[in-house]
């Protein structure tokens, strides 16, 4: 376990010590940045799954169709449905078990709501949770904006202050 610790150690020596060249980030290119954060890109996709509901309650405006079909092979036992079938004279009776006779269903529904108000509440109440998601959005962008704005700043201000306190050495010596 000791030896693991030491070998990672060991091998991220290089990487630390490797020099990484200073890049210029200004105020805007860092706010811009903060528009791909995780929290704005979470938000996005909230919205964009309410977008999609929209298009799911619309749905219902829509015409259905529904089919159905069934087969069914029977025999029927006329004495267990208690039917009595005398025989005419001259004629044989008819047998107990009738059957097997194949029974076949087939169904085609087709519906087209001409006006309906639930689909209509669902598609505004979809609407509306769009509308907040938008501006919930907005929220977290303008706040991550902010966060990134001040870290900046913050920044900015500590490397003068650096500035300032090797001008003050400098001048001291």
């Amino acid at each position: 376990m000791l030896e693991r610790a030491l070998a990672l150690l060991l091998a991220a020596a290089p990487l630390a010590a490797q020099e990484v060249a200073p890049r210029r980030l200004t105020l805007g290119a860092a706010v811009r940045a903060a528009s791909s954060a995780p929290a704005v890109e979470l938000a996005e996709l909230r919205t964009e799954a309410l977008r999609a509901r929209i298009r799911q309650a619309r749905a219902g405006y829509w015409p259905s169709l529904a089919v159905g079909g069934g087969w069914l092979n029977r025999t029927f036992n006329r004495a267990s449905l208690g039917f009595d079938f005398p025989a005419l004279p001259g004629t044989t009776p008819p047998p107990d078990l009738i059957g097997p006779f194949d029974n076949v269903d087939l169904r085609l529904r087709l519906a087209h709501p001409l006006f309906d108000w639930p689909t209509r509440a669902r598609v505004r109440t979809a609407r509306t949770q769009v509308t907040g998601s938008e501006a919930e959005t907005a929220a977290v962008a303008e706040g991550a904006a902010q966060v990134v704005a001040l870290a900046y700043l913050r920044a900015a201000r500590a490397r003068a202050l650096i500035e300032a306190r090797r001008a003050d050495s400098a001048l001291a010596a």
